[in-house]
């Protein structure tokens, strides 16, 4: 046996596979060979006709009641799915069928020559054209052969000359045909095992393509999925690829585009000369807006050093570029503010000085006289110039609100009467009588109001009406808007304006969001801001078409303020009279009006320009027996020791001392929480008489 003949070989298993894929490849073949066989073997009943006479209905019984009917039911058999099992000893007991009844006939009527091709013919099927195997076609010729011998020495007893002819053609033919099939076998075993080699490699190239294919998905999915836009270009510039972020940053052009897009045709210059470019570039992008772009572009270089392609990441910085222009921005407002804040409370001492004074002018005249109505108006000039000065302390400094007890709906008319003088837009005001009083930062809540009112305005350029409301309202426990359980005001301003989209609603407290092209985006986020810091809520609805409406939150002081409020007074007067105050201050003019004001609501007077001094007063009033009942303390003292500073000292010494808090920097942190530094009130400059009576009245009965 050769090497070849030992290489196809076949094991077990692979013999039934070779077998059935022989079957299978070859089932169309086979099943056109038994048609034509049946065809001709029927066609040969013409022979019979003419040639038996006697055993003409012998001859046609075999054809037509035999072997013809053994073949049609094979051919129904080949469209059985399990066929290939049995398909080559089905075919050998077709075959033999078929040449044993020839072989019969020949027995029956051997001068019929035509019948020996007819045998030659069975004989060719079974070894060349029907898929039999070398053993099962030569079992089937041999068995033929067996069968034509046994027959025609059964018939006639022995085999003659003729006999033996026939049977030395027979051999011969089967010996040709078994040759020839084996030879057939063996080319189809090599296709067979060649074809299963190539399905192997194929499968392997298959598996390899796809993890490639899944490698390449995954690296593609990751570029994809990155914020940063990915353009690829091939040396001649033409562009090969690009991610879903490029499309939505930069305009897109088709894939592959032999024009290179403008904004990179220089940068591609640069690196096909070897150098990578890095640097930032202006865009627009699908809807038109300007982008500002960090571009990084590196050249791909193939084995041999050339350039297979440049690889080109595009990041969009144009928030962060915002971003520094805003911090850049804010450190300039920085600066300004430190400004502001020293000018604001220079300018709230001074202001103390002449609200003090004007307050304490009216005291002697009655309100027919001639002068009192400009006093009342300079009063009034003041207190706005006094707003002003707490807007520069609020855009100087920010922080925690200044509270003191204020009307809400004298801030909403106000800011209704500032914002909408002039305009085209009609404000509908519907407040309840019995509104509560809160405790709030008037200079932050008219901000509030007035950017409300400001966006309802600018949402009605061509005019309409702005719904202003306001009711008491009492929330439970685990309301809807997480808010403490209590007594509430309910703020309600509507308009009927355009309306805000659904996705700029959701963004609309948001820090530098706006939709206006000249806005900063911080109007409604400080307002948010404001409204949190006063333990309030504010929500928004819209809808576009019909307008906006905010709704707002505050605490409020309920029937508490009603009771509190008609007390001061008598509460007051009986504090009065007999006590001594400290005024610590180190503007002789703010010393001045205070001595004149507490010495007319009876109290007497004690001055000093700083806190080493309030100390040391504070201590003496002790040791003599007749403590101050109340220190009015400013908090900052240039140069010496401040209001903080000297509260500690005093408080050492006597832990129960009536300690209020007053500075032009109305903003202090001390100044909201003056509490937390041992002070039991605060007084923001500048103040006037009544104020000042306010305050010592609500203290000193407490005490």
């Amino acid at each position: 046996m050769t090497g070849r003949d030992k290489a196809l070989r076949l094991s077990p298993e692979d013999k039934r596979a070779y077998t059935a894929d022989r079957i299978r490849s070859g089932l169309n073949q086979i099943r056109l060979t038994f048609v034509v066989f049946i065809f001709l073997y029927g066609l040969f009943a013409i022979f019979d006709l003419l040639l038996v006479g006697e055993y003409l209905s012998t001859f046609l019984f075999i054809r037509f009641g035999i072997v013809i009917p053994l073949m049609i039911l094979f051919i129904a058999l080949t469209f059985h799915p399990s066929f290939h099992k049995i398909a080559q000893p089905l075919m050998v007991l077709c075959c033999v069928a078929g040449g044993a009844g020839i072989a019969f006939m020949l027995i029956i009527y051997p001068e019929n020559f035509s019948y020996y091709g007819g045998i030659f013919m069975v004989i060719l099927a079974g070894y060349f054209l029907i898929k039999l195997d070398t053993p099962h076609a030569l079992l089937g010729g041999l068995f033929t052969l067996f069968l034509y011998v046994a027959g025609y020495a059964w018939h006639y007893g022995m085999l003659n000359m003729e006999a033996l002819m026939v049977v030395v053609f027979f051999l011969g033919a089967n010996l040709i045909g078994a040759l020839g099939n084996y030879q057939m076998d063996r080319i189809g075993k090599a296709n067979f095992l060649q074809k299963r080699e190539i399905h192997r490699q194929n499968e392997q190239l298959q598996d390899r393509v796809r993890e490639q294919n899944r490698e390449l998905l995954q690296i593609e999915k990751a570029i994809d999925s990155t914020s940063d836009a990915v353009v690829i270009f091939n040396p001649q510039g033409v562009a090969t690829y690009c991610n879903a972020a490029y499309k939505l940053l930069v305009r897109p052009f088709s894939f592959p585009d032999t024009r290179v897009p403008q904004l990179f045709e220089d940068i591609l210059a640069n690196v096909l000369k070897g150098e990578s470019w890095k640097g930032e570039r202006t865009v627009s992008d699908e809807m038109g807006v300007m982008k500002v772009l960090l571009i990084q572009a590196d050249a791909v270089h193939e084995e041999n050093g050339n350039i297979a392609g440049i690889v080109t990441t595009c990041r969009d910085i144009t928030e962060r570029k915002e971003h520094e222009k805003e911090q850049l921005k804010n450190e300039k407002l920085g600066s300004l503010g430190i400004l502001a804040g020293g000018i604001a409370h220079d300018f709230n001492n001074i202001l103390t000085a002449i609200m003090g004074n004007i307050s304490f002018a009216k005291v002697f005249l009655d309100s027919t006289h001639k002068s009192y109505t400009p006093l009342a108006e300079a009063e009034k000039a003041s207190v706005r110039a006094g707003e002003l000065a707490h807007q520069l302390l609020t855009f100087a400094r920010g922080g925690e609100p200044i509270k003191k007890v204020v009307a809400p709906q004298h801030l909403v008319k106000e800011a209704i009467s500032l914002v909408l003088r002039g305009s085209n837009v009609k404000a509908i005001v519907d407040i309840d009588d019995l509104i509560h009083a809160i405790e709030a930062d008037e200079g932050q809540l008219s901000q509030v109001f007035n950017n409300i009112i400001i966006n309802a305005t600018q949402a009605m350029p061509g005019g309409g009406t702005l719904m202003v409301t306001a009711v008491n309202e009492t929330l439970a426990e685990n309301n809807a808007l997480s808010l403490p359980p209590g007594t509430y005001i309910r703020l309600t301003f509507a308009d009927q304006g355009c309306g805000i989209s659904n996705d700029d609603l959701k963004r609309i407290f948001d820090p530098y969001f706006t939709t206006k092209s000249a806005g900063n985006g911080l109007g409604l986020a400080s307002v948010h801001s404001i409204i949190n810091r006063h333990g309030g809520h504010i929500g928004v609805s819209s809808e576009i078409g019909k307008g906006t409406t905010f709704k707002i939150f505050l605490p409020s002081l309920g029937d508490i303020y009603t009771k509190f409020q008609t007390g001061i007074a008598t509460q007051a007067t009986g504090a009065q009279k007999g006590g001594s105050i400290l005024v610590m201050d180190d503007e002789e003019m703010i010393r001045d009006i205070a001595s004149s004001i507490l010495t007319h609501l009876g109290f007497k007077v004690t001055t000093c320009a700083d806190g080493d001094e309030a100390v040391e007063l504070y201590k003496n009033s002790i040791e003599s027996g007749i403590p101050f009942l109340a220190v009015i303390m400013d908090l900052t003292i240039p140069g010496g020791l401040g209001g903080k500073e000297a509260a500690e000292k005093i408080l050492t010494v006597s832990p129960k001392a009536c300690l209020i808090a007053s500075s032009g920097y109305s903003n202090d942190l001390i100044m909201s929480n003056h509490q937390e530094y041992g002070f039991s009130r605060a007084i923001a400059k500048p103040y006037n008489i009544h104020e000042v009576e306010q305050v010592l009245g609500s203290l000193l009965t407490l005490n």
